[in-house]
């Protein structure tokens, strides 16, 4: 009956009967979708064209079902071919729309499928980016989480990079990193990480805030987020303008004493080991790592 049904292309050609029986079988059909072997048949029953319409609807529990059916969908990816052209220009109309599970929803299908620079480019050029900075200010850890995965995804593009940067998305990034909520701390580090290769903003990045927090998860006990800062640091510390902040705000004795353990992540230590390289590169950074004992790490390590 609900793929039968004939609907225009702002899908508004039901009445208010329909419209009522359509709300509660979107509903079922997101239920159907939350079964794995459902996601596949739905979509080839044509349910993502429907999502497409509907999505325009005005209603906001057909938008929140729109938006949860779409986040089951393509979390498969034998769906994700299917998310394209005029789908994409849907979803980031539900990414814009005021109702905040559908927003969340939403940057959960965007990060699913945004897999490849092709279609995280296309999501930046739609406008994809300036509301998932948005979600970040939600008090709700999984709309924080959804939004950081999917920005995590996009801003390996060099154009969506200088969108965060444009749109003050560090602003909104550094509460992340203390969250108590470690699936958003490591995502938000893994956004800063991406976002730490954009040397032609380097002015974006010289603030003591950004490099101090940076700096706590680094020697920090989460050992992804620990990873994602350094890389960071290490990336900000190849800046001229960034890398005296870094010098200053990293407890270099701190950083050396963990390298030093064996048990220490080897990523960790590779990263540590050329954000020191970066920093020796100037005298004065030279004889702060000598003094923070710096010289028998290194020698340890090699």
């Amino acid at each position: 009956e609900f793929f039968g049904w004939e609907m225009d292309a702002q899908g508004y050609s039901l009445d208010d009967m329909q419209v009522e029986q359509v709300r509660d079988l979107m509903e079922d059909n997101a239920n159907l979708a939350e079964h794995a072997q459902n996601k596949v048949s739905l979509v080839q029953m044509g349910m993502i064209h429907r999502l497409v319409l509907l999505s325009k609807h005005d209603i906001v529990k057909v938008k929140q079902n729109s938006a949860r059916a779409s986040a089951l969908l393509s979390s498969t990816p034998r769906n994700h071919n299917n998310f394209v052209g005029s789908v994409l220009d849907a979803l980031i109309g539900l990414l814009q729309c005021e109702d905040e599970e559908t927003c969340r929803n939403t940057a959960a299908t965007i990060a699913n499928i945004a897999t490849n620079d092709e279609i995280s480019a296309r999501i930046g050029k739609l406008g994809g980016i300036f509301p998932l900075i948005l979600l970040l200010k939600s008090s709700d850890s999984s709309c924080q989480g959804n939004a950081c995965h999917a920005l995590s995804r996009l801003t390996t593009v060099g154009e969506n990079k200088l969108s965060t940067l444009s749109y003050n998305g560090i602003d909104f990034l550094i509460p992340l990193f203390v969250s108590k909520h470690d699936r958003v701390s490591v995502l938000a580090t893994m956004v800063m990480c991406n976002l730490s290769s954009c040397s032609s903003h380097e002015h974006e990045f010289v603030r003591e805030d950004l490099i101090r927090e940076l700096g706590n998860i680094a020697s920090g006990d989460c050992p992804v987020s620990s990873k994602y800062a350094i890389m960071s640091l290490c990336n900000l510390t190849s800046m001229c303008r960034v890398r005296d902040h870094v010098a200053r705000e990293v407890d270099l004795t701190e950083l050396f004493g963990w390298m030093n353990q064996e048990s220490s992540n080897t990523e960790r230590r590779v990263f540590s080991t050329m954000l020191v390289c970066n920093l020796s590169s100037v005298e004065k950074h030279r004889v702060e790592i000598l003094a923070a004992g710096g010289l028998g790490c290194l020698d340890n390590i090699a």
